[in-house]
Order: structure tokens, then sequence, then C-alpha cells
């Protein structure tokens, strides 16, 4: 698979941002350059640098779950591509950091990852208002939001932390 220069700017700023922010190096033109594509980012996501995770501003909509995972797997936005459900550790982060990352979640239970093995008909989902996790049917609908970040292999995108 071959990806963009402008897709790959984007991924190595995601990275670097994570990693403690940018060092002397690089020409003038690359800073502003990488200042535009994290503008850009930050119209639709914020990053949290404690999950290592990159959150939509926006909730992605409401489906059953196998729905809610397919969406995210299927997803392509902005320039990353690894889009998937939240962990709990990654939503429990996010719920302490939510004001800070100027994230809104409202009322309502959203789906997690994690139950991608284990074939019950049941799978967690977390409610933002109060902290908690819950088990519920699958086939239930549920809010959802895609996070892109550090998968269960320590790879994004492709790159490694």
């Amino acid at each position: 698979m071959t990806i963009s220069r402008k897709t790959a700017t984007a991924i190595l700023l995601f990275i670097i941002l994570l990693a403690g922010g940018l060092g002397a190096q690089g020409g003038e033109s690359e800073k502003e350059e990488e200042r535009r594509e994290m503008q850009r980012i930050l119209k639709f996501a914020r990053i949290d640098r404690v999950s290592k995770t990159l959150w939509p501003i926006k909730t992605q909509g409401e489906a059953n779950w196998n729905e809610a995972t397919g969406f995210c797997k299927k997803s392509r936005l902005g320039a990353f591509w690894n889009w998937r459900l939240p962990t709990e550790e990654e939503a429990r982060i996010v719920f302490r950091r939510k004001k800070k990352l100027k994230l809104d979640f409202g009322e309502g239970l959203y789906w997690l990852s994690g139950d991608a093995q284990n074939h019950s008909k049941k799978a967690a989902a977390f409610d933002f208002s109060k902290g908690s996790v819950n088990r519920v049917a699958k086939s239930e609908s549920h809010l959802f939001r895609c996070v892109s970040g550090k998968d269960r292999s320590g790879l994004i995108s492709g790159s490694t932390w």
C-alpha cells in the first residue's frame, strides 16, 4: 500500500506531538507545513497524549456493536486509517480529561472495543456522563466514536510510537 506525502506528514506529526513536540530540526517551511496539517486535524479531532489516541470532536453515530465496529474499521478520517472503537482504559482516561480536551459526549452509552475475540451476545459500553461501564446486548443501538491510535500490536497507521 502506498500513501501520499500529505498522509505521511500527518501521521508523522501526530507521532511527534504525542512524543512531546517538535525539536529544532527541519526547515522553517517543513515546520509551517506541519503546523498547517495539525490545524487541519484539530478541526475534526482532539489528541489525547495520555491515552495516545486521536478522538473525533463529534460522535460518528448510533448503531449496534457490529455496525459500529465495522464503520470504524472502514473509516478513513483525516490522514488516519486505523480507526476503531476505544478500549475501556482509553475511555476512562478521556472521561477524566474530556473538559480539557473540549470533547462533549452528552448523554448515552458509547460502544467500547475488546469483545472481538469473545463471541458473546454482550459488549461493553461506556457512559461518559458517569464514567461507568455497562454490559449491553450487541444488538442494541448505542452511540459510538471511533478513535485512532496505538493498537494492541503497538502500531499506529503502520508506524511505531
